[in-house]
């Protein structure tokens, strides 16, 4: 279980297996940890929990790339667990506190200024930020992005034309490709099961 505050983020139970647990992995595990930024957790999280009836779809080579996303989540997970501490790099930290601020006016470009306002060259910036999130800046954004056009498709009555124009994709087309590669469904699928308006 992963804990940021008051928001908890776990596995549900329902089909846990024991015959399918390997033998104890040698590494300090607490039962739960406190994390920062929470959604580049879910999102590492999200990537290998699709919906069964998406999962029922997938082939043997869809099937591949879950256990690569389930293998690069338990990879991060370790890493983190194991750092003899576990507190962002106050530089990183300052970064992605100003980009969930301003999601949308922040770009690429504004970034990379961001680091170097702070004294980070760009390649010392993005090692820094790849090994404190898991990703890269550019998917941070992104991955921020399609969160926030999530919420608007499940909150709002705003057309995906409108969602995607809003975060900044260059077409629907782009927006619709992105967002079925993150989640596995189409904003349209996504609307369709989530909406609450």
């Amino acid at each position: 279980m992963l804990r940021r505050r008051d928001h908890y983020f776990c596995f549900q139970d329902d089909n846990f297996r024991s015959e399918y647990v390997n033998p104890p992995i040698p590494l300090p595990i607490p039962e739960y940890q406190t994390v920062e930024p929470l959604h580049v957790w879910q999102h590492l999280f999200a990537s290998f929990t699709a919906k069964p009836e998406i999962l029922d779809t997938f082939q043997f080579i869809d099937s591949l790339k879950i256990q690569g996303q389930f293998q690069l989540f338990l990879h991060h997970l370790f890493r983190h667990v194991t750092r003899s501490d576990h507190f962002m790099d106050p530089r990183i930290r300052t970064i992605l506190k100003r980009i969930e601020q301003e999601p949308l006016s922040t770009t690429d470009a504004t970034i990379e200024h961001m680091a170097e306002a702070i004294g980070l060259s760009r390649t010392h910036y993005h090692y820094l930020f790849k090994k404190e999130t898991g990703i890269s800046p550019k998917q941070y954004l992104l991955q921020l992005r399609i969160n926030l056009a999530k919420q608007d498709l499940r909150q709002t009555n705003l057309s995906i034309t409108e969602i995607a124009t809003m975060y900044q994709f260059n077409s629907i087309h782009s927006f619709t490709k992105l967002f079925r590669k993150m989640t596995g469904e189409t904003p349209t699928e996504y609307r369709r099961r989530n909406q609450m308006v």
